[in-house]
């Protein structure tokens, strides 16, 4: 009996320069009945030794849909940022050039539409093929937290910051989600220097959420605020530790980030367009796209994520 075996694809997310750029994302086919458990996933996802990866499901359960499942190396996740970026161009630019007329084009532009199915429902996504952008509607709770995490728990684990480092050292730092279970501990440092003292951090800080919202184990996601761009477009450098690693994007905080910003700054009923540059002290820079608009109320109406991907490698891993 020969062994069964799944075909996988890596692609470099947030970037169009393929192993010195972007936050690698493997990509393993699930075919219809395979004989694949939960723990399986785990145990390949924990193989790739990522920050995430994506089983894509096939055939597509509709023209232009699929269903994903996004696996951290120590669990799944309802929805991430940049293996929904990574996927979106891989399988919409794939099927454009094999079969574009599977797909929806808009009229009177070059995007072409599709669908995933998550876990944190479905998620809205385009392609340009002229620009290599993939741009998803994001499914999100975005929500400030009342507790705000105090400067010693910052002191604790970032022994070369101090004060001098923090653009507003007189208060606590804003804890924000932009779903359950995806929060994030905002830290806005004074400048590109005190950005390149963060050290890597062992542990999160234990947060004191809002009633319903879970996991308050979270890391600190620093930023320095760069100049606006001459199209008002706000523009941020970032890093990110998760579980004793850099990230080199982290598209889920970029959400969190802007729709902060977009809170805290901007129109209600107008929307907010944020740059955020990650990765570069890693030596693996990403540039993620983030569109927030608000609503009436000054709250969250909708958050869009856009980036690009680039394909690296191929091949097949054996099921068991």
């Amino acid at each position: 009996m020969s062994e069964t075996t799944l075909s996988f694809v890596t692609v470099d997310v947030f970037t169009q320069t393929r192993y010195k750029a972007g936050n690698p994302l493997p990509i393993v086919y699930l075919p219809e009945n395979a004989p694949i458990t939960q723990e399986r996933k785990q145990l390949i996802a924990r193989e790739f030794a990522l920050s995430e990866t994506v089983f894509l499901h096939t055939p597509p359960a509709a023209p232009g849909t699929w269903k994903i499942d996004i696996f951290t190396t120590y669990l799944e996740h309802p929805f991430a940022g940049h293996p929904t970026i990574g996927t979106a161009v891989y399988v919409l630019k794939k099927q454009w050039e094999t079969s574009g007329t599977q797909l929806t084009q808009d009229s009177g532009s070059e995007n072409i539409n599709g669908t995933f199915l998550t876990k944190a429902g479905r998620i809205e996504i385009s392609y340009n093929p002229s620009n290599g952008i993939a741009r998803a509607a994001i499914p999100q709770k975005h929500h400030i937290h009342a507790w705000r995490c105090p400067l010693p728990f910052l002191f604790d684990k970032q022994r070369d910051l101090d004060p001098s480092h923090l653009k507003d050292p007189s208060a606590g730092l804003p804890v924000v989600s932009i779903v359950d279970g995806m929060t994030f501990i905002l830290a806005e440092l004074s400048s590109l220097d005190a950005l390149s003292r963060v050290l890597l951090q062992h542990g999160n800080v234990t947060c004191t959420l809002d009633v319903g919202w879970s996991r308050p184990q979270r890391p600190f996601y620093f930023y320095v605020r760069l100049s606006d761009g001459m199209d008002g477009m706000k523009r941020f450098r970032t890093r990110l530790f998760m579980k004793d690693a850099e990230d080199p994007a982290t598209g889920s905080a970029a959400c969190a980030l802007a729709g902060y910003i977009a809170r805290s700054e901007g129109k209600r009923g107008q929307s907010v367009i944020v740059k955020v540059v990650q990765g570069v002290e890693m030596g693996r820079e990403c540039e993620i796209g983030v569109e927030v608009k608000l609503g009436e109320d000054g709250g969250v109406e909708g958050v869009w994520l856009s980036g690009s991907a680039v394909d690296v490698m191929s091949g097949q891993l054996p099921l068991c």
